[in-house]
C-alpha cells in the first residue's frame, strides 16, 4: 500500500463577503498532486473556525477528508519588554496613571503650604511673602494644565486597552506569549497529476458594515448627485490583503442542522389581582374564625413580618382589625399576607410569597394607576374664557418634521449602534460588489469605501409653516431608479464646493420615490399677522362668535423663481359644540384637511419678488364656555 504523501502550503485571501454581524472569508492555496491521496496542510488560518461553517472546494482531484486543529506555539524571545499589543496598552496605561497621580500629588502639596507664623523667627516680610506667592501661584497653574493633558491621555489609552481587550476575547486570543493558529488538513485524491487550487471558505466573527452617503446638489443644473458609500469595520485579527470585497444584507446559516419546530403551549394562570384577592378573602376567613373561636389566629398576625405591634383589647370592648404597617416591598407584603394566614408555616409562607411574585412578575407601580385614566390624548396649553387666542404663539415650539434629524454617532467597534444592514434592507437579501480591489486592516477604525454615483434630475421644492418658523425650507424628490433599494443612513449635504451639514436618507426600495430634506432656506422669508374679533349672535342661546384672520407675506431673495408649499391650520375640533368653519383662502384653491386642520397652498415667488396669502375662519361656541386649547400628539 503506497505511503499517503504530506504537503504543506501558505495560502491567501482572496475574496471576503461581510455580513452584518461576521464574514465569510476565501482562501486560496495551489498544491502540486500526483495521483494518489495527498494530504495537504493549509498554514494561515485563524483560531476559533467553526468546523461546520467551512466550505472547500478545489479543481483537481476528489476531497475525501477534512480535518481541522488548533496550533499553538511559544512565541521567540524578543528582551524584557511586552510581547503583545495587550500587554504594552496595560503597560502604558499604568506608566500615565503614575504620572497622573504624581501631578495631582504635587497640586496637593503646594494646596497644602501656609505661612509659619512661630514669632521667634521674626515676622514675614510682605515683598517676599507675595514673591514666593507668585512663584508657587505659576507652579501651580503649569502643574495643574499638565494634570489635565495627563487625564486626557489616559482616558484615550484606557479606550484602546479597552477595545484591545474586546478584539482579543472575540478572536480567541490569549495575553500568553503565544501564537495560535488553526490548522487544516485536507486529504485529495487525484488520478492524475496537476497544479491544484483549493479554495477554503470560512465564517469569522467580528465584521461588520453600515452605509453612508454623500450628497451634492447643484440648483443651477437641476441635478443632483448622489455617491453611495460604506463604513467596513474588521477586527477578525487577520489582514485582508487586496482581495475582491462584497457587503451583503443576507443573514448566512450557521450551519447544517435543519431547524426544530418545537411545540407550542398555552397555559391558563390567574392574574396577580385574583390570586392577591384570594390571599385576603382568605385572611378575611380567618379572622372571622379567630374571632369565633378565640385569638389564635390573632398572635399568628401579630408575629407576621411587617405587622404592627399592638397591646391585646380588654374581652368587653368591640376589637376592629388595625391598620397593616406598610410593606418594605412586593415580596415581603406578599410575604406578610401569606404569613398571616392559619394553614401556613414560615417555610410555607416563603414558598407561597415567592412563587405569587416569580410567576406574575408582579410590579409595585402598577398600584398607583388603579385609579388613574391610562392615556391622556391631549395636553391642555393654555385655557381661553371670552375671548380667543390664536395658538400661533403655541405652535412656535412645536419641532418641524425631520428639522434636525437625529444622526447615529460614528461609531468606533465593530459593534456600531445604529441598525445592522439586514434590518434596514427591509427584508431584501442582495449583495454588493466593491469596485477593485480592497485592503482592509485589522482593526477597530472603520474604512470607508466608495459603492458608486448616481445623478438624480432634481427640482427643489420649499416647505414653508409661517406659524411655526419664519424662513422655509428646502426638500427634493427623486425616483430611485436602481435595481437595488438604498438603506437607511447618514448623509452628508453639499451644495456645489460648500458643506451644508448632515440629513439621513430613508430606506427606499428600487424604483420608489426619495424624498431628500436639504435644510433650512434662510432666503426666503415670511411674516405672519393676526388679528381676531368676538361677537354674540342668537337670541334665546347665546353663542360667542370668534373670527380669526391670518395674512402671510413671504418674501424670496434667491436668484431663481421658487415653488413654495405653504402650511397653515385652522383647529379642529371632536366637541359637537364647538363649531370651526373655513370662510375664506387668498388663493382660493388652498386645500383644507379636515382631519387635522391643515390648510395648504401651492405657489411660485419669483426671484426677489414677494408674494401675500391670507385666511379666515370662525369659531362658534356657547357664551361663557371655557374653551380649551390642546395640541394633538
Amino acid at each position: 500500500m503506497e505511503a499517503l504523501r504530506l504537503l504543506e502550503v501558505d495560502s491567501r485571501i482572496t475574496s471576503a463577503t461581510v455580513y452584518s454581524e461576521l464574514a465569510h472569508v476565501t482562501r486560496r492555496a495551489h498544491a502540486p498532486l500526483v495521483p494518489g491521496a495527498t494530504r495537504v496542510w493549509l498554514k494561515g488560518l485563524p483560531v476559533g473556525l467553526d468546523p461546520g461553517r467551512v466550505r472547500i472546494q478545489t479543481n483537481v482531484g476528489l476531497v475525501r477528508a477534512v480535518e481541522l486543529d488548533e496550533v499553538r506555539r511559544p512565541l521567540p524571545a524578543q528582551g524584557a519588554g511586552p510581547h503583545t499589543p495587550l500587554e504594552a496598552l496595560t503597560t502604558e496605561v499604568y506608566r500615565l496613571r503614575g504620572e497622573r497621580d504624581a501631578l495631582a500629588e504635587e497640586i496637593a502639596i503646594l494646596d497644602s503650604l501656609h505661612p509659619d507664623g512661630d514669632a521667634q523667627r521674626g515676622p514675614l516680610r510682605p515683598d517676599t511673602f507675595l514673591a514666593g506667592l507668585e512663584i508657587l501661584l505659576k507652579r501651580r497653574q503649569g502643574t495643574l494644565a499638565a494634570l489635565r493633558a495627563k487625564e486626557k491621555e489616559v482616558e484615550r489609552a484606557e479606550e484602546a486597552l479597552a477595545a484591545e481587550r474586546r478584539r482579543v476575547e472575540g478572536s480567541g486570543h490569549t495575553i500568553d506569549q503565544v501564537e495560535a493558529h488553526s490548522a487544516l488538513w485536507v486529504t485529495i485524491d487525484a488520478e492524475a497529476p496537476g497544479d491544484a487550487a483549493i479554495d477554503v471558505t470560512y465564517a469569522i466573527g467580528w465584521a461588520t458594515w453600515r452605509p453612508y452617503y454623500q450628497l451634492r446638489l447643484d440648483r443651477g443644473a437641476q441635478r443632483i448627485e448622489l455617491t453611495r458609500l460604506a463604513d467596513v469595520w474588521q477586527e477578525t485579527g487577520e489582514d485582508w490583503e487586496p482581495v475582491e470585497l462584497s457587503l451583503s444584507t443576507a443573514e448566512p446559516e450557521a450551519g447544517l442542522v435543519v431547524p426544530t419546530v418545537k411545540p407550542w403551549r398555552l397555559e391558563k394562570r390567574n392574574r396577580f389581582e385574583d390570586q392577591a384577592r384570594n390571599l385576603y378573602e382568605k385572611d378575611a376567613k380567618s379572622k372571622k374564625m379567630d374571632a369565633e373561636g378565640g385569638g389564635g389566629g390573632e398572635l399568628r398576625r401579630s408575629m407576621a413580618p411587617g405587622a404592627a405591634p399592638k397591646a391585646m383589647p380588654a374581652p368587653s370592648v368591640a376589637m376592629s382589625a388595625p391598620p397593616p404597617a406598610p410593606p418594605a416591598s412586593s415580596a415581603s407584603r406578599i410575604l406578610a399576607q401569606a404569613a398571616a394566614l392559619g394553614g401556613f408555616g414560615r417555610g410555607q409562607a416563603k414558598e407561597r410569597a415567592e412563587e405569587v411574585q416569580a410567576s406574575l412578575d408582579y410590579d409595585d407601580s402598577a398600584e398607583e394607576m388603579i385609579d388613574r385614566d391610562e392615556f391622556d390624548e391631549t395636553t391642555p396649553v393654555s385655557e381661553v374664557s371670552g375671548t380667543w387666542m390664536m395658538p400661533a404663539e403655541m405652535q412656535a415650539s412645536r419641532e418641524i418634521e425631520r428639522d434636525e434629524p437625529e444622526l447615529e454617532p460614528t461609531p468606533r467597534s465593530p459593534r456600531p449602534g445604529s441598525a445592522p444592514p439586514r434590518e434596514s434592507s427591509g427584508g431584501l437579501d442582495f449583495e454588493i460588489r466593491v469596485a477593485g480591489e480592497s485592503q482592509q486592516r485589522s482593526s477597530a477604525e472603520p474604512q470607508r469605501l466608495p459603492l458608486g454615483t448616481t445623478t438624480y434630475p432634481a427640482k427643489i421644492e420649499y416647505l414653508l409653516r409661517p406659524a411655526i418658523k419664519d424662513h422655509a425650507f428646502g426638500r427634493v424628490t427623486v425616483v430611485h431608479t436602481s435595481d437595488q433599494p438604498l438603506l437607511g443612513g447618514p448623509t452628508a449635504l453639499y451644495l456645489k464646493d460648500g458643506f451644508l451639514g448632515t440629513t439621513r436618507i430613508e430606506t427606499t426600495p428600487a424604483g420608489g420615490k426619495l424624498t431628500l430634506e436639504l435644510g433650512a432656506e434662510t432666503q426666503i422669508k415670511c411674516a405672519r399677522r393676526v388679528r381676531t374679533s368676538m361677537k354674540t349672535s342668537g337670541l334665546i342661546n347665546k353663542d360667542d362668535l370668534h373670527l380669526v384672520e391670518v395674512d402671510i407675506e413671504i418674501e424670496s431673495f434667491l436668484d431663481q423663481v421658487a415653488e413654495l408649499e405653504v402650511q397653515d391650520q385652522v383647529p379642529v375640533t371632536i366637541d359637537n359644540k364647538v363649531k370651526v368653519k373655513l370662510l375664506k383662502t387668498s388663493p382660493k384653491d388652498a386645500q383644507l384637511d379636515e382631519q387635522t386642520g391643515i390648510v395648504t397652498f401651492k405657489v411660485k415667488v419669483a426671484p426677489g419678488g414677494r408674494v401675500e396669502l391670507s385666511l379666515a375662519y370662525e369659531i362658534e361656541v356657547p357664551k361663557d364656555t371655557r374653551l380649551i386649547q390642546a395640541l394633538a400628539h
